[in-house]
């Protein structure tokens, strides 16, 4: 208020914020007023550090990750031409991203530490008391299972979300819009990599289902971690003593609700010293049973000592009633040391007393159905949240009062995954608008008939409607709303009552109408059978059975055509032929008759003049040429038939519109051919040597046979392996090729290529051109000696081998394969060549 001032000029020390007289404005507090101050309770020194650091929003790692992820989720909903479904899936993205966003707030770390210190300290109290003893979890599993989202967890749900390039994260907000950048994975790496076309409203279809089936998924894991971490549970088994014999009846009465396994021992604990507290105040008060039927003048009672005997059974009363040992249990730690003298933990030394156990027997289970709450659930006193979830998709709340639930949700997807009962509500805070759950008896379809709408939200156009105030029918315009009138043409269509205040509009037929166009008027047609069965004067028709126009004549009761061919041909001075083909129409003689030409036949055409028509047929027929194996199938009536294609042997089919492709492995070549002479023949496939490309490497095998025919009485082959390379278009060989000669035993099968540079020794063998060649003497390495075939100087070479042979070498810088017959044969050659490329 204007007559208070605030500390324009500071404080010196907290007298002076809590002094009242300092908050007046030249006046100080009189009389008790002054005493009327709020009451100083000093921190320690390292509290208030603490909280200072917190005021100043230091000291806490900073959300950054979740912060850049919500940030540019709301930048993608703000994008105009967003598609709908993209836009509802990434609301649901949006509205799980919050929910992560507010468990991971420090208020709720705290609650879930708190938790944990809670049930440790109740399992703590409980150990080895029960008849039926607690099991424990160890308290670091405790933590593990309440801060998974800090421990690996959480991160899986921020890449699922979007992994973010390293080093962006702290760039990726402040853009002024989705920052596709920064994002590398996950769904919005999906979104960057095409948000050209989420920007232009034309994404694809399977790339919006593949997206929200990515958020789906991330909903509900969100879901399933916060309901996992806020599930503080303390003990894998709760232990228990028995007080009360199970009672092997059926309570037929109104029995109380509670499933201790539902909860936590913390949550347990607090119901037991609620119970016990609530007792001891109220268990002096009696209340009465009225029985049923009974007037009040004559009323007929049971009277019970407290509320608690219609609750619990005698013997749970019986320990309300006893009083609390008031003697605690005093006990020393004792350190417990490791093998370097650190202390590692301690050990219970009890002084006053014996560790006390419960006076209870070993619980056995009742028999009755009501046990442990038949199953359900009666304790959410250990949750953190009031969020839960329907078949993977989140209800925002619900509450439940009056036998009746009411459910908030952000979809209808979400609306139609809850488990709802008569007279539910549901509201959609996606559109605004309550609907009310009909009869489950009657309504259990799965869709939203199941529901009755409450209420809805009005658009603009809406209100633009109830403002209206012209008459007529009302017609949306963009988010407006206009008044229109239906209007009729002159001498076409006459229209009654055209704005529909006097009634429904009656559109009809003007009298004598004009019919408006250029190009024709389609009247009913039919075959002469379909003619009305009532027929009236007036009526025209098509007769599809004489192609003729007919009208019904009442004098003479028939159906006659209006116009004969006769009548025609008499009115018509000429005939015109029609389309693009061949005339058969001549011309109108001078006879006032009309000419037609003759169809003959010709070629493969054959033509037939039957009574009512002439046929056109054909003495086609279908032919194989060539020596191959034929495609043609042959004909059937008036089709073609053709073998189809099929393989095997690594070839592939293509069909490529106008032609059939044949192909295989490019690295398996096979061919078959013939030699008749003794010369040397390099071998192609497909008219092509086999050669690396530059800068290539091969590793290769060749398979080589021959045979004088097909009953051959000689077969030879050959198996050949080596290395060749390409450096700069040149090929040369790695290393000395590997050859098998299946056709001989003896030691020259293995070949050595002759070279004009090499120098050799007596009884060496060389192969030339295909032929072995034993060196008469020394040869020296000198390039003016010809080579062995010229056998100059005579006596240097004879010729050890002249048969069939294969081989391969490196022929004017080409790598080739060349084969060698005779002349007294035919030699057919088969051969595959494989290789593998570096």
């Amino acid at each position: 208020m204007a007559e208070f001032t605030d500390f324009k000029n500071g404080l010196q020390n907290a007298n002076d914020y809590l002094d009242a007289r300092h908050h007046l404005t030249g006046t100080s507090a009189l009389g008790s007023d002054a005493l009327r101050i709020v009451s100083s309770a000093e921190y320690s020194f390292t509290l208030r550090e603490l909280l200072c650091g917190l005021l100043s929003g230091n000291g806490i790692k900073m959300p950054n990750v979740q912060i850049c992820l919500n940030a540019n989720i709301n930048e993608l909903l703000g994008i105009p031409n967003l598609q709908a479904e993209l836009q509802d899936a990434l609301g649901q993205l949006s509205g799980a991203m919050l929910d992560f966003m507010d468990h991971t707030k420090l208020d709720s770390i705290l609650g879930r530490l708190n938790g944990v210190l809670a049930e440790a300290q109740n399992v703590a109290n409980m150990i080895n008391f029960c008849s039926a003893p607690v099991d424990p979890i160890a308290i670091p599993n405790m933590l593990e299972n309440a801060f998974g989202s800090f421990l690996g967890a959480g991160q899986d749900i921020i890449n699922q979300i979007g992994s973010i390039v390293p080093g962006q994260v702290c760039a990726c907000i402040g853009t002024g819009g989705f920052n596709s950048n920064v994002f590398n994975g996950g769904i919005l790496g999906t979104i960057a990599n095409n948000i050209d076309d989420i920007n232009a409203g034309t994404l694809g279809q399977s790339v919006i289902d593949s997206i929200r089936n990515d958020i789906e998924s991330v909903n509900s894991t969100i879901t399933n971690l916060i309901s996992t971490e806020n599930n503080i549970n303390g003990s894998y088994t709760m232990g228990g003593s028995q007080f009360a014999t199970p009672d092997p009846n059926c309570n037929t009465g109104v029995g109380v609700m509670h499933n201790p396994a539902g909860g936590s021992i913390a949550s347990n604990a607090r119901l037991s010293s609620s119970l016990k507290s609530l007792y001891d105040n109220f268990a002096g008060y009696p209340v009465r049973y009225q029985q049923k039927g009974s007037s009040s003048e004559e009323a007929e009672y049971t009277e019970y000592p407290n509320i608690f005997h219609l609750l619990l059974d005698d013997e749970m009363i019986a320990l309300l009633d006893a009083d609390d040992d008031p003697n605690p249990t005093i006990s020393n730690q004792i350190p417990v040391y490791d093998y370097c003298g650190n202390i590692i933990g301690y050990t219970q030394d009890v002084q006053q007393r014996e560790t006390q156990q419960s006076a209870g027997s070993t619980p056995t289970a009742p028999n009755s159905p009501g046990y442990l709450a038949g199953g359900l659930e009666t304790d959410q006193g250990n949750d953190a949240e009031n969020n839960e979830t329907v078949g993977n998709t989140t209800v925002q709340y619900n509450v439940n009062s009056g036998g009746g639930t009411v459910y908030i949700v952000s979809s209808e997807s979400s609306q139609l995954a809850l488990q709802t009962n008569t007279g539910d509500i549901v509201v959609r805070s996606d559109i605004l608008t309550t609907w009310i759950r009909k009869s489950t008896a009657e309504f259990a379809t799965g869709t939203m008939q199941d529901y009755q709408q409450a209420s809805v939200t009005f658009t603009a156009f809406g209100e633009n409607v109830n403002e209206l105030s012209g008459e007529g029918f009302v017609v949306k315009d963009g988010n407006g709303a206009v008044s229109r009138i239906l209007v009729g043409t002159a001498n076409q269509i006459e229209i009654l009552n055209p704005d529909g205040k006097g009634g429904n509009p009656t559109i009809k037929i003007a009298n004598n109408p004009i019919i408006p166009g250029i190009e024709s008027i389609q009247i009913p047609k039919g075959t002469t059978s379909q003619r009305s069965s009532v027929p009236a004067s007036g009526q025209l028709r098509y007769n599809t059975d004489l192609n003729e126009l007919e009208a019904y004549y009442t004098d003479s009761s028939l159906w006659q055509q209006l116009a004969t061919l006769a009548d025609v041909s008499a009115q018509t001075t000429q005939i015109i032929n029609v389309g693009t083909g061949a005339g058969t129409h001549k011309q109108l003689n001078s006879n006032n008759e009309h000419e037609f030409r003759s169809i003959k036949a010709g070629g493969l055409v054959t033509v037939t003049q039957n009574t009512d028509e002439i046929l056109l047929g054909d003495n086609l027929t279908l032919t194989s040429v060539g020596g191959a194996q034929t495609l043609v199938n042959g004909r059937f009536n008036n089709e073609l038939q053709f073998k189809t294609l099929t393989s095997d042997n690594g070839i592939t089919i293509t069909d490529n519109g106008n032609t059939v492709n044949l192909s295989g492995n490019e690295k398996i070549k096979y061919t078959q051919f013939s030699t008749t002479n003794d010369t040397s023949q390099t071998v192609t496939f497909n008219g092509v040597a086999p050669t690396p490309d530059p800068g290539k490497t091969w590793m290769y095998i060749i398979h080589v046979m021959g045979g004088d025919g097909p009953n051959a009485s000689t077969r030879r082959g050959w198996k050949i392996e080596g290395m060749v390379q390409n450096a700069s278009g040149s090929d040369s060989m790695i290393g000395t090729p590997i050859t098998n000669d299946y056709q001989r035993t003896t030691n020259d099968m293995f070949q050595t290529p002759w070279t004009t540079l090499t120098s050799y020794a007596i009884n060496d063998i060389v192969e030339h051109n295909l032929i072995l060649y034993r060196a008469l003497q020394v040869v020296p390495s000198d390039n003016i000696y010809p080579p062995p075939d010229s056998n100059s100087p005579v006596g240097r070479w004879a010729v050890e081998y002249s048969g069939w042979n294969a081989a391969v070498k490196i022929l004017n810088g080409d790598f080739v394969l060349q084969v060698r017959g005779d002349a007294a044969d035919t030699v057919y050659w088969s051969i595959k060549f494989e290789f593998i490329e570096l």
